[in-house]
Parts: structure tokens; sequence; C-alpha cells
């Protein structure tokens, strides 16, 4: 059963892609930041986008696998595209609103006022971000797909 699971192409290479990305996540951020934490592996956001490449790999394999006229590429594609699309617009727009209430709470401890809260500001994903998400994905799950034997 688990190697009947490993050898479900679009499975294998969305998981394998997203794993990708949250890896490349770190030294992207050792570089950036000049500090690495759990939290870059874990969060969302930032370069390249994980949710990007795993929804691009899933669409990609399943085309590959059971052809681009198939209904499953269809809901596939139409899923990434929904994805992608929030990643970059709504979410985006609530890391921005997050930008904006986070410089009104330091302004408030500026003056005294205590918020012992701040809002997480990297939630979406900028164009380059979702570029290089969906590269990944199309990588792995070319790679996949050209070396397991059962397709």
């Amino acid at each position: 059963m688990r190697s009947a699971l490993f050898y479900n192409v679009p499975l294998t290479a969305a998981c394998m892609s997203w794993l990708l990305c949250q890896l490349l996540k770190l030294p992207i951020d050792r570089f950036r930041h000049k500090k690495v934490t759990i939290i870059s592996f874990l969060q969302s956001g930032g370069f390249p986008s994980s949710h990007s490449a795993f929804v691009t790999a899933l669409s990609v394999s399943i085309g590959l696998t059971d052809g681009v006229a198939s209904s499953q590429f269809a809901i596939a594609a139409v899923f990434a595209f929904v994805v992608m699309q929030d990643a970059i617009g709504l979410r985006r727009n609530a890391g921005r609103t997050a930008e904006a209430v986070n410089e009104l709470i330091a302004e408030l401890e500026a003056r005294g006022i205590v918020i012992d809260r701040q809002l997480k500001e990297a939630l979406g994903h900028t164009p380059i971000e979702i570029i290089a998400g969906i590269g990944a994905g199309i990588g792995v799950s070319a790679l996949l797909y050209n070396l397991c034997p059962i397709v």
C-alpha cells in the first residue's frame, strides 16, 4: 500500500515540491535576515511560494499522467489558479493591512500604550514568489514523471 501511494506521481510531486520550497526558505531567510528558525520552515509566505509549487506540481503531474484533456486535470488547473490568485490578491492585501496595523501599534507603544501583539505580515506572495513556486512545481513534476517507473 505504501509503495503504491509513493507511485501516485501527482501526490508525490505536490508534496515534494512543497517540501523543496519550504527547505529553500531556510537559506534565503538566513541570507536576508541573518537568522533561521523553525518558523522559517513552517510559515506561509516568502520566496518561493510553496502553495504555488504544491498546486502547480499537482496540476502538471495530473496533466502528464492522465492527459490535459482529463477532468482531473481541469479540476486541478482551476484549483491551482484559485490558490495562486488568492495568494497574490487577497492574502497579499491582508499582509499589507497587517503591516499598517503593526505600524499603528508601534506608534501607540511609542506613546506609552502597551500592546503585546503584532500581526503576521508575510501572508501572501509577490508575483516573483508565485513564479518561482510555479517553476519548482513544474520542475519537480517533470523530474518525477521521468524517473517514476510506474505511470
